[in-house]
């Protein structure tokens, strides 16, 4: 589990901002960027991404949450 909100923050930028590179053929509609953006959280802070089961909804908000505000402030985020 991350350590602070900072952890969470950088982990989930990254995997943002690397989107386009690592999946050149999407188009990156927000579903993709989001369940991507999820899945990123979810292998960073999960020992076993295998054992996540309902607990990945709890991804999918964070990630919603995160994304739209990467979206508002793409330069910026939270800081």
């Amino acid at each position: 589990m991350p350590d602070t909100a900072d952890d969470v923050i950088d982990v989930g930028w990254r995997r943002w901002q690397s989107f386009q590179r690592r999946h050149r053929k999407a188009a990156g509609t927000w579903d993709q960027r989001s369940e991507d953006l999820a899945k990123g959280l979810r292998d960073a802070f999960e020992p076993d991404r295998l054992l996540v089961g309902p607990l990945m909804e709890d991804y999918r908000h964070l990630a919603s949450t995160l994304g739209q505000v990467f979206l508002a402030d793409p330069a910026q985020p939270f800081r």
